[in-house]
């Protein structure tokens, strides 16, 4: 071996390592932002199982009297959430909810 192939070695190999290490940064970003947008729809999932929680009990002590639906419960609010937010997690579940209140309407 001469010193010329075993530059091109040492070279390959530190454009491999650059490649892995800047691949590796992307993927932590990337599962960052994920994280993040799980916990702000995490709010709203809390207020939802809170709401159900406080309805099963209900009903079973007073006769099928619901308690009123938490604000994080309504579209307007979660569209207010999704138009403030990049988060994609908060956009889908607004499209869902639209689908479901056009198919109740009907």
């Amino acid at each position: 071996m001469n010193v010329q192939s075993v530059g091109t070695v040492i070279s390959s190999l530190i454009a491999v390592l650059f490649f892995l290490i800047t691949l590796a940064g992307w993927r932590s970003r990337r599962a960052s932002r994920e994280a993040k947008e799980l916990r702000q729809v995490k709010e709203i999932n809390i207020a939802v199982m809170d709401w159900a929680y406080q309805t099963r009990t209900l009903a079973a002590a007073q006769g099928w009297k619901l308690p009123p639906l938490p604000k994080e419960m309504t579209i307007e609010y979660i569209a207010g959430k999704a138009e403030g937010e990049d988060n994609a997690e908060l956009i889908q579940l607004l499209e869902y909810l639209k689908g479901i209140a056009v198919k109740g309407d009907k």
